[in-house]
């Protein structure tokens, strides 16, 4: 969960919450439904946290996410 409540997802999926997302997401607590957030990963993403800074550490089975190249862990600010 980040700090304003929303709550980070991550696995194998395709949709969620009604939505299209490519195996990471985050979800309105209150509604449940997926928000802009979208990175897409190639692969599983297996391991999400979040820094106090509000960057999102993922990692998993991806070699891309969010329009990057990547061997497995990725950091990204949220948008």
């Amino acid at each position: 969960m980040q700090a304003d409540g929303k709550i980070l997802a991550a696995g194998g999926f395709s949709s969620i919450g009604g939505q299209t997302r490519g195996r990471i997401a985050r979800l309105d607590a209150a509604t449940g439904l997926a928000d802009s957030f979208n990175p897409g990963a190639s692969g599983d993403v297996l391991a999400i946290a979040t820094q106090a800074d509000g960057k999102i550490l993922a990692g998993g089975s991806f070699t891309s996410i969010g329009g990057h190249t990547t061997k497995r862990f990725s950091g990204f600010f949220s948008v």
